[in-house]
């Protein structure tokens, strides 16, 4: 019985232990959460409507959304008129089957301004391995897309002026035969006629120039 009663209190004791380090990690989490420059939200997948119940202070900085004007809301608040649909499918059946996913979409900020998110989505299970929450993770990567579609369009430019050019310079080549053909025969033709010339004056009757068949 004593041995029971001294386990007993060892395992009180060490769960005690382990709620206050909880308790005190919990402050540090929460600073090393806004301290990220990505956004992190936390969605609750066990309310129908799925709202955002955490988000930290990079997802503010991102979207220019407060974390008050964000908590409660569904992350949908960030799509618009250019969201693309096809990647809205892909996410829908990602969490509808409890699977991650990473993609790139585009969202709106606060004010209105376009922005390509770069969004990963975890999802949270129970110990019974039932989904109850989603983290997700925003990168605003619009300047990284926009520099290598600048890049892409850059060496497409560079592809269509070297076929313009080879173009040309086929063009040229084969008007260069077209012309020097011709030539050679008038040339030639002059040739025999400075001969015919040259002869005639050689000859003692002045009418030998005419004389000569062609």
């Amino acid at each position: 019985q004593r041995l029971q009663a001294t386990t007993s209190a060892a395992d009180a004791s060490q769960t005690a232990l382990a709620n206050n380090l909880v308790r005190e990690l919990a402050p540090l989490k929460e600073l090393a959460m806004d301290s990220l420059e990505e956004g992190v939200t936390i969605a609750d997948f066990t309310h129908p409507l799925q709202p955002l119940v955490f988000a930290n202070q990079g997802f503010t900085e991102i979207t220019g959304y407060t974390v008050d004007e964000t908590v409660g809301k569904n992350c949908r608040f960030l799509q618009g008129p250019e969201t693309e649909p096809e990647v809205v499918r892909k996410i829908k059946y990602a969490v509808m089957n409890g699977l991650s996913i990473t993609c790139q979409l585009k969202n709106y900020k606060k004010n209105g301004e376009m922005f390509i998110n770069n969004l990963s989505l975890k999802p949270i299970r129970n110990e019974n391995s039932v989904v109850t929450h989603y983290v997700g993770i925003q990168s605003d990567v619009t300047k990284i897309v926009d520099s290598q579609n600048a890049e892409i369009e850059a060496l497409k430019r560079v592809a269509i002026a070297n076929a313009a050019t080879e173009s040309k310079s086929k063009f040229l080549a084969h008007m260069s035969h077209e012309i020097r053909t011709p030539l050679s025969s008038l040339l030639g033709l002059l040739k025999i006629g400075c001969t015919q010339l040259i002869e005639a004056k050689a000859s003692s009757s002045p009418w030998s120039l005419l004389e000569q068949p062609l």
